[in-house]
């Protein structure tokens, strides 16, 4: 689909442009707040960025990966605002779009939406790198390899830092206190954690 949209934005149609950019602007507008660190900031870069892809749609059959691409010009777009403006505001984004939901119960809508903060809370308690990789592979489900080649770093680093990312969470939020009190309630509340977090196998 990416390919048939990149052609169709070589050839100058509006809705092949519009489906790439409904695709991948909220994950890109994410992976640049990781760099950035406000909203307003990564949406302007990362609007930026699909201008450019516009603007030069005629090179646009040139890109051997768009997606890798997108990632790697929103990457280089952070940079140079990072070193443009020097004092950067922190701002934490809590976006819940596990699909852990049961509208039909109010309470376990609430319970789980605090779980969900948990979760978000211990992410950004992990290191820098450990963070970043965890959240492209997790929430922007990314291979290994492209991430791998938009951080410039060997898949078997993307690979390590992930297991360590997960292993730190599994620290941090058994270390964390929770409700209920019991400790068989406990252990549920981790196990849901842990599930939210887990696509591969935790050791």
């Amino acid at each position: 689909m990416i390919r048939i949209w990149q052609d169709g934005i070589g050839a100058s149609d509006t809705p092949s442009f519009n489906s790439l950019f409904r695709h991948y602007y909220s994950r890109l507008v994410r992976f640049a707040i990781q760099f950035v660190h406000t909203r307003e900031a990564a949406e302007e870069i990362v609007s930026d960025i699909f201008v450019k892809v516009w603007e030069k749609r005629s090179t646009l059959h040139e890109v051997r990966n768009l997606e890798v691409y997108l990632y790697v010009a929103v990457k280089n777009g952070c940079i140079n605002y990072c070193e443009k403006y020097s004092v950067v505001h922190l701002q934490l984004d809590i976006h819940g779009e596990t699909g852990f939901h049961d509208t039909a119960n109010s309470q376990k809508n609430l319970e789980m939406k605090e779980l969900m903060h948990r979760l978000h809370m211990a992410v950004e308690q992990l290191p820098e790198q450990c963070r970043l990789i965890f959240k492209m592979i997790k929430e922007d489900s990314l291979p290994f390899r492209e991430v791998a080649e938009i951080l410039h770093i060997s898949p078997r680093t993307v690979e390590t830092q992930l297991y360590r990312a997960v292993k730190k969470l599994k620290v941090i939020l058994s270390d964390q206190p929770g409700q209920p009190d019991t400790e068989k309630g406990r252990g549920r509340e981790l196990l849901l954690l842990l599930g939210m977090i887990s696509r591969l196998p935790l050791k």
